[in-house]
């Protein structure tokens, strides 16, 4: 017999057959395995051995992703981004994308390139974040406004605030240039 690491305190032995699996896999997913939560959600997803549940599937891929399951962080990330088994939510399937191809994923580097490059979602340096674009259509001078006690993002795309913030930078760098004269 094989035993399982990361099923618990005790490793629980592998299983032999396809039967044997759909026992095991909730019992090593609830013990804490991770490729068990991983592959107990691919069951859920297909309907294989078991009646399909996308909300179920979601469950178990997330409980893998959050215990660093690269597939399962990807799996995890596609499905919020189509909302399959759970409400859509892109800037955290790009967050999810983005660990997911920090693990060696490349599809899953590919997807958030494919929301950044479409602009559903956009990336804040400075907070090391993503946040869903509230006009994907159509672009122009857009500004964040990120308060600084609770966090809250809002996208403003007003052209006479984008006109002044332009102008303000203008003025900023000539007094600085006037300065090193």
């Amino acid at each position: 017999a094989v035993l399982i690491p990361g099923a618990g305190a005790a490793q629980m032995e592998a299983p032999e057959t396809f039967g044997d699996a759909i026992r095991w896999y909730p019992k090593a997913a609830k013990a804490g395995s991770p490729e068990a939560q991983f592959l107990l959600g691919l069951q859920f997803e297909a309907g294989s051995g078991r009646v399909a549940s996308a909300s179920k599937a979601v469950r178990w891929f997330k409980r893998a992703a959050e215990a660093g399951h690269p597939l399962a962080q990807f799996k995890f990330a596609t499905a919020l981004h189509y909302g399959a088994g759970t409400e859509p939510d892109l800037p955290a399937a790009a967050d999810w994308y983005r660990r997911a191809a920090e693990n060696g994923v490349h599809e899953a580097a590919f997807n958030l390139g494919f929301l950044l490059e479409n602009g559903l979602i956009h990336k804040l340096n400075s907070i090391n974040a993503y946040v869903g674009c509230t006009h994907p259509i159509k672009h122009h001078d857009c500004y964040f406004l990120i308060c600084s006690n609770c966090g809250d993002i809002e996208e403003c795309c007003d052209d006479n605030l984008a006109d002044t913030i332009k102008i303000t930078i203008l003025l900023i760098k000539l007094i600085s240039s006037k300065r090193l004269l």
